[in-house]
């Protein structure tokens, strides 16, 4: 033989002994040789197993010997038959096995020519049969289960006995193969059922081990939980002083709507009513200037009549016309004062608050000069009707048009700036009871502010003004929180009734008595800072 053929001989008997001393490799499958999952019972992989678990089979008992067994072995699986079914050439088969072949062969044909109807034989005679003419024969079957006598399947087991019987015995078979109890806890040892005792008695500590690692395991989750249940519930409850936060906010912006569409439905009243008004003058300005047209036209008739009652009338047309004139001048300033968007919507009112700027207020002395006037003049407290009736509209626009009284111009001021905002060096804060105390408390900076109110208890209504309520002495109390501009060195709560009654107010926190006047917060409270 050449050195060439001894040398091709001696590799292919090496890998013929690498491929056995694989197969004999406990790691690996006896199968595909590719390694196992570990600590597997089975000889053989996982992916094995399925394919095999796919293929169905008889049952796999060994038979007693001296039995005849041959003629219930299925031809395809080689296993006592199990669902026996007859073939009209009277072979018998496992009814799954069948299914299976049948299966496998329609597969085949769909394969080869997707029309072409599947061809099925049996596999003892080679016999073709239709798949609506095989049979399930129940009394084999029966028979099957229950008069063959079989040893148990697991190794050493002493057992015989029916297929039927193997149904009971298998569920206390001591050398059935059992994973140890405490498998899921980390003991991967799978043994004999009749060593149980045994393997519990050796590994006692190791088990004890894996239980009180799950007690440890569980209690620290115990304690997890414990700890998310307390801040879930501390969350909540935040949730909950939120939705109350939002509550009183919600309330605080509808009455706030409410004051803004009350106001809204009175300035578009008054602007109807300066409409209708207007309207009304114009139609007497020019009745009067139909007046003074007849009258001319009786003045020519008159010309042709007595002298003396001509020049008597003439005065009094004289007289109409310079009552007219006063009439349409008087309108006049009326509708251009009042058709100022600053005084019918009261914007301006912080120019002209105090005594001090009233009394200095040109449009104020204007408008007051005008009311003045026309109160003493003459012509206006005569027998002249519409000078009359013009005179009583001035007097009734006296009292809301640059008002005398500070009660009111108050009270327009407050309803033009919003709740908790600094407008015009004033903070309107509105409390929802009537206080007995008030505080304030003036931060430097914005993160003092911030750091102050950031407790659940603050409200804040703009950037630097914050507040709540609370009890002091038995009586409610308004806290209010601001960060006041640079320049500011007073704060002063408003009297609604006078002036003079503003209180001064400390800076740093401390309560102060409203002398039980309710006027100090009732329709609201009104700081000015200077």
């Amino acid at each position: 033989m050449s050195a060439e053929k001894q040398s091709q001989f001696r590799r292919e008997e090496e890998e013929i002994a690498k491929g056995a001393n694989a197969m004999e490799d406990p790691e690996r499958c006896s199968i595909c040789l590719q390694p196992k999952t570990p600590n597997s019972p089975s000889n053989k992989c996982d992916q094995c197993l399925d394919k095999i678990d796919k293929v169905p089979t008889g049952f796999a008992f060994k038979v007693v010997e001296g039995q005849e067994d041959k003629e219930f072995e299925c031809p395809i699986c080689l296993c006592l038959i199990k669902g026996a079914t007859e073939l009209p050439c009277e072979h018998l088969m496992c009814g799954e096995c069948l299914l299976h072949y049948e299966k496998g062969q329609t597969e085949k044909a769909e394969k080869e020519e997707p029309k072409k109807n599947p061809e099925f034989l049996c596999s003892v005679c080679m016999t073709p049969y239709k798949v609506q003419d095989k049979k399930f024969v129940k009394s084999t079957d029966r028979f099957i289960q229950n008069k063959i006598r079989v040893h148990c399947i697991q190794k050493d087991c002493p057992w015989i006995g029916s297929i039927k019987d193997y149904e009971v015995h298998v569920k206390k078979c001591d050398y059935g193969k059992m994973k140890c109890p405490y498998f899921e806890l980390g003991c991967l040892n799978t043994f004999d059922a009749q060593n149980l005792p045994k393997h519990n008695a050796m590994n006692r500590q190791i088990h004890e081990a894996l239980l009180l690692n799950v007690v440890n395991v569980l209690a620290k989750e115990r304690l997890e939980n414990r700890t998310l249940f307390e801040n879930q519930n501390k969350t909540i409850e935040r949730l909950e002083e939120g939705m109350d936060k939002l509550e009183v906010e919600n309330k605080d912006l509808m009455n706030k709507y409410e004051t803004q569409s009350n106001l809204l439905i009175k300035n578009t009243k008054e602007i109807e009513s300066l409409k209708s008004e207007n309207v009304n003058l114009n139609q007497m300005l020019q009745q009067q200037n139909d007046n003074v047209l007849n009258n001319h036209q009786k003045l020519q008739l008159l010309e042709k009549e007595n002298p003396k009652d001509i020049e008597k009338t003439l005065h009094e047309q004289r007289k109409d016309v310079e009552n007219l004139k006063t009439f349409a001048k008087t309108v006049g300033k009326l509708h251009g004062t009042l058709s100022d968007a600053n005084v019918r919507e009261k914007i301006q009112t912080h120019l002209y608050l105090y005594d001090k700027d009233y009394i200095e207020n040109e449009k104020v002395k204007q408008w007051n000069d005008f009311v003045q006037q026309i109160n003493t003049n003459e012509d206006f407290n005569g027998d002249c009707d519409y000078l009359q009736s013009m005179k009583n509209v001035v007097n009734h626009y006296q009292g809301t048009v640059y008002s005398k009284s500070w009660n009111t111009r108050l009270l327009q001021f407050a309803l033009t700036i919003n709740h908790g905002v600094i407008i015009g060096n004033h903070i309107k804060l509105c409390p929802h009871y009537i206080v007995e105390y008030i505080s304030v408390i003036n931060h430097n900076t914005y993160e003092d502010f911030n750091r102050t109110t950031q407790d659940m208890k603050w409200t804040k209504h703009s950037h630097g003004v914050a507040s709540y309520s609370s009890i002091h002495q038995g009586s409610r109390c308004l806290n209010v929180a601001v960060r006041l501009p640079l320049w500011c060195e007073n704060v002063y709560i408003l009297h609604w009734d006078e002036e003079d009654k503003k209180l001064k107010m400390p800076l740093n926190g401390t309560k102060v008595s409203l002398k039980g006047d309710k006027r100090y917060c009732s329709p609201c409270a009104m700081l000015q800072i200077e």
